[in-house]
């Protein structure tokens, strides 16, 4: 069996912390109330890998997003069993349709990340359309890192559960996102990255 004895993904992000001003630290550290992702159009449409969808942090800009894997099928966890793992990407658009998607998995946004339909359902995320995986997206090396608490050490593995016996080239942490755990990567993001929700980039 692979296994780390640290916790990488908390190592690279503390790495990406040390490099930022104090003001912005703070701002990232700042608790969470009821903010969220701006609602959009709900929909309880079934899940299908491929699907795209949209997201908005700001009123009138899009970020685009896409389901690689649909419905996972998972034995032993139920609350990952009939989620979705989802890639959003900087590519940024300010109309609910294709014409501006191209995505760009070498510099992501978010993801991957595990999401139940409730994101769908309560309107976070909104569906425009359905591009079927290319062999690069079937291919890709991506996974989930879980740590051991009691034991110290930690697995990659797949969605569904599968041990990786290396360290993917995209990784996240294992498990279901809370509803607003997606509207705190990108705000942390927007922080790193203050262009992030400026319009005029996208001239």
């Amino acid at each position: 069996m692979f296994k780390l004895d640290y916790n990488i993904v908390s190592k690279n992000w503390k790495e990406k912390m040390k490099n930022l001003s104090k003001e912005q630290q703070e701002l990232i550290n700042e608790p969470v109330g009821k903010e969220n992702l701006v609602l959009l159009k709900k929909s309880k449409e079934p899940i299908k890998t491929g699907d795209i969808f949209v997201l908005s942090f700001k009123e009138g800009l899009y970020f685009y997003g896409k389901v690689l894997e649909a419905n996972i099928k998972h034995q032993s966890d139920e609350l990952v069993n009939g989620c979705h793992v989802v890639f959003i990407f900087r590519n940024k658009t300010r109309e609910k349709n294709l014409n501006d998607f191209i995505p760009d998995y070498n510099n992501l946004l978010d993801g991957p990340n595990i999401l139940n339909s409730k994101y769908w359902e309560k309107g976070y995320f909104e569906k425009i359309g359905n591009i079927p995986l290319t062999k690069e997206e079937k291919k890709m090396d991506y996974g989930f890192f879980e740590m051991e608490p009691l034991n110290r050490w930690g697995t990659f593995k797949k969605a569904d559960g599968e041990l990786l016996k290396h360290i993917p080239k995209i990784y996240e942490y294992y498990g279901v996102s809370v509803y607003a755990g997606v509207y705190i990567s990108i705000k942390a993001e927007s922080i790193l990255d203050p262009t992030l929700l400026e319009e005029n980039e996208m001239e």
